[in-house]
């Protein structure tokens, strides 16, 4: 299990993070506005959140290995579809990747919950380290990809559904249990929406994903417009993007032995936010630096989030739920808080530096809900 949750992990980013880095050449290619742009990396954001609603109950319905087979086989479809030069197409495999990342997205944590009580923070951290790794990878070897086989951006973005085929092989055998990670329907999770703990970790996690997401769609594109050529502004993104694994493997460690997260939540959002303004203002001599701080502070972010669903939940069902509620809410609340209302604030103002101001104000609201969200409590 815990070398198919490796395998899986690698999946969860690279349909994401192989596009920034291509951003400009994609636009030139298509006629793209900045505004067409922004919703090309703001789709499949959008789709994590609409389908975690949905998630649970076709994990209990058909079996949560069995759906994360499926979604594994839609990932590799929707790289496919990137062979194509098509506006239409282009859209249409964000949507189809978004779907399908969204329902593993949500399914995982339960599964941890339910396999590995014991070592809740360890194993989150072990996974979010792996979509780490599939994520840089991505966001760093994409114009590689072009450079190395005298490509074009259509077969940069589509090799990354080979991660999907290779992880199907592995998690293959697990289907063969048809046990359901605990899950609850729809309706189940309506008392969740009433109290204040629950929403803390949702906002928390949208705000933390608003700004990664706002990295992995845009941090290329700022780069390249600060004078940074193509294939140095994707190894540095997939730089901040690798050395997530490491915020996301010791961020949770750092909790009390009570499991108090606050101080380590808060730790990780000042890492990142300086990230952000250095990528925004810093010499250009010094951003792999911003890079590395950028990256220890998202990935620290982000995995304390996942450890939040797991330990406010309780139980391995009430996590659930948890999960199924901060994702449907926190990926929306990320898609149009990070990639696109990014996009309209560079439009409005005409440049970058603006841009700070909102990465500012993001980042004390993601430190406000951490105040709350890292006591130690259960819904």
């Amino acid at each position: 299990m815990l070398v198919g949750l490796g395998l899986v992990a690698l999946n969860l980013r690279p349909a994401v993070t192989s596009v920034g880095p291509l951003l400009q050449e994609i636009v030139q290619s298509l006629g793209f506005d900045r505004t067409e742009a922004g919703i090309l990396t703001t789709l499949p954001v959008l789709c994590f959140g609409l389908i975690a609603p949905v998630a649970p109950v076709l994990g209990r319905r058909f079996g949560a290995e069995n759906m994360i087979f499926a979604a594994l086989v839609a990932v590799a479809v929707a790289c496919a579809m990137r062979l194509a030069p098509s506006a239409s197409l282009l859209y249409a495999s964000g949507v189809l990747a978004g779907l399908a990342i969204g329902i593993m997205n949500v399914l995982l944590p339960g599964i941890v919950k339910r396999d590995f009580p014991r070592h809740v923070g360890a194993v989150t951290g072990f996974y979010t380290m792996m979509l780490c790794v599939g994520a840089a990878g991505a966001a760093a070897f994409a114009p590689q990809v072009e450079i190395l086989f005298a490509t074009d951006w259509t077969a940069a973005l589509a090799v990354w559904g080979i991660l999907a085929l290779l992880a199907l092989p592995a998690w293959a055998p697990l289907r063969a249990h048809f046990h359901s990670a605990p899950q609850a329907g729809i309706g189940e999770t309506r008392n969740l929406w009433t109290n204040a703990l629950a929403w803390q970790v949702t906002i928390y996690l949208g705000l933390a994903s608003s700004l990664a997401y706002s990295v992995f769609g845009w941090g290329a594109k700022i780069l390249q417009d600060r004078g940074m050529d193509v294939p140095a502004s994707g190894l540095m993104l997939g730089l901040s993007i690798l050395v997530q694994g490491v915020g996301a493997q010791f961020a949770p460690l750092m909790a009390s032995k009570r499991g108090d997260l606050r101080f380590s939540a808060l730790l990780m959002t000042g890492f990142g936010l300086a990230g952000l303004l250095g990528y925004l203002f810093a010499p250009m001599a010094v951003m792999w630096l911003c890079s590395i701080v950028l990256g220890i502070g998202q990935g620290g972010a982000f995995a304390i989030a996942l450890t939040m669903i797991a330990q406010r939940g309780g139980t391995p069902e009430t996590a659930a739920r948890l999960s199924g509620m901060t994702q449907s809410v926190g990926y929306v609340m990320g898609a149009l808080a990070g990639p696109l209302a990014v996009g309209l604030v560079h439009d409005a103002f005409g440049g970058w530096p603006p841009v700070a101001i909102l990465f500012t104000v993001i980042t004390l609201g993601a430190a406000v809900c951490a105040l709350g969200a890292g006591r130690v409590r259960t819904v």
